[in-house]
């Protein structure tokens, strides 16, 4: 089954594709021309997504309050606190009530601590960026852009830290109302984050509820995009469609298997394949993670899927999940410092509105102005089909 054929079939429903060799991801490169590849990967499409999405950040484990703040030289030799308790995927999808999708986020610093103990070792860490969800404290209208929109560096570094680079800021400021908002901005340098920040108190000043994370950007109306690395592994990723008013989020490839995965290049043209202008990759390679709750409503399509019913998936001792590659029976993955779910668990569809019609026109009751029998919207990115093309709310 191919992707438009699968958009199809989810008639306005949030769709996961599952993609290989009988249901090739679709790709676009720069100058427009097309290719596919049969490789694996998991494609979650939520379509409407400035009227329905919400979403929620993975910021305290219960019954863990402090912990990393007191435990005894977790801290890097620069004076980062790593003031985070990492958690897996199975144990962020509890924290976060059984969302219908959850994906890790922020790269995060696996730098040396100066008690000698690794991240792996203290279960202590920060993200890299922006890591903002005010959901709990929105009656704190002044948050301190200095700190309140980060737990860790503005920028990214590695274990070796040679150099610093810059992130992008992915902002989701959804309620389901007009005001509803997603949004990506790139910083022009790795500490330089002034228009993220500003915007983030704009929308949590006026009383939005904003979730905004960081990662590499991939693809931008502006072109300010990094350069990509050429290296093949698991990779993480969420973009937008303005046009199409629809939300992706991308898992592709093992996280125990480098080599199925996509490169930075390939996973940029898969955006951009599925009419996305705007994305982020997020961690990836073994913090690579999503997991998808079976009974959040989402249709499912692809390899391996029969009827719109999800897959077995990675966790079988986790029956009510859906889970990439890689990760244990029970849900288990890396221990990252970073988790976004989605959905609670279900994400909710505004019906489609009739299209209005002269009182004269074929189908229409007189002085209705509507059609008795109206078609499917056409998506104006695939020829045939009927799916998801709703204007986005003013």
């Amino acid at each position: 089954m191919s992707w438009n054929e699968a958009v199809d079939a989810a008639a306005g429903n949030v769709l996961a594709y599952q993609t290989g060799p009988g249901a090739p991801m679709p790709l676009q490169r720069e100058d427009r021309s097309r290719y596919s590849l049969p490789r694996d990967a998991r494609i979650v499409a939520v379509p409407n997504a400035s009227r329905t999405i919400t979403g929620r950040l993975l910021t305290e484990a219960p019954g863990e309050s402090g912990r990393c703040e007191s435990t005894p030289g977790a801290v890097t030799s620069d004076g980062t606190a790593q003031s985070m308790e990492l958690l897996h995927a199975g144990e962020a999808w509890e924290v976060l009530q059984r969302p219908a999708i959850l994906i890790n986020t922020n790269f995060f610093d696996v730098r040396p601590q100066v008690s000698g103990a690794t991240w792996r070792e203290s279960g202590c860490s920060v993200p890299f960026g922006v890591y903002f969800d005010n959901s709990a404290r929105l009656q704190d209208q002044s948050p301190d852009a200095g700190a309140e929109f980060y737990s860790g560096p503005k920028g990214l570094t590695g274990e070796l830290e040679q150099g610093w680079g810059r992130l992008a800021t992915f902002i989701i400021s959804g309620d389901g109302t007009a005001a509803s908002s997603i949004e990506m901005i790139v910083a022009p340098s790795p500490f330089d984050n002034a228009e993220a920040e500003a915007r983030l108190a704009d929308l949590h000043g006026a009383g939005r509820v904003v979730t905004a994370f960081s990662g590499l950007s991939l693809l931008h109306p502006s072109g300010a995009v990094d350069a990509p690395d050429g290296v093949r592994a698991a990779r993480s990723a969420v973009a937008y469609s303005p046009a199409l008013d629809r939300l992706f989020f991308v898992q592709a490839g093992s996280s125990l298997d480098r080599d199925s995965g996509l490169t930075q290049s390939e996973l940029r043209d898969l955006l951009r394949g599925l009419g996305a202008t705007m994305g982020v990759q997020l961690d990836s390679g073994g913090s690579s993670a999503m997991l998808l709750n079976r009974g959040s409503g989402v249709h499912w399509a692809g390899q391996g899927v029969a009827a719109g019913v999800a897959p077995p998936g990675a966790c079988p001792a986790l029956p009510e999940a859906v889970c990439s590659p890689g990760m244990g029976a029970d849900g288990s993955s890396r221990a990252v410092a970073g988790w976004l779910g989605v959905g609670s668990p279900v994400i909710e569809q505004p019906p489609a509105p009739a299209p209005e019609l002269d009182a004269g026109a074929p189908g229409a009751k007189p002085g209705s102005g509507r059609a008795d029998d109206v078609a499917p919207q056409s998506d104006p990115a695939h020829t045939g089909s009927t799916v998801s093309a709703l204007p986005l709310t003013d």
